[in-house]
């Protein structure tokens, strides 16, 4: 039988950034920033050393954010 069609990637913008978030199918959250990483994202440290690992990450917003604060 013929492979079914491929999900759509859904693409959108992160508040208070410039980035493009693109997901795949079956992603946490795959159309928009969900209410517990955005509340999470505001309360990141700043000024880390050493290595950050994101893991489970879905869709990487939360270990974007830690780089770009870091």
């Amino acid at each position: 039988p013929p492979l079914a069609d491929a999900p759509q990637t859904v693409s959108w913008k992160l508040e208070g950034t410039d980035w493009t978030i693109h997901n795949h199918a079956n992603v946490f959250s795959r159309t928009g920033l969900d209410i517990g990483a955005r509340f999470f994202m505001q309360h990141l440290p700043e000024n880390l050393e050493g290595e950050i690992v994101d893991l489970g990450c879905g869709n990487g917003v939360i270990g974007l954010t830690l780089l770009d604060k870091n």
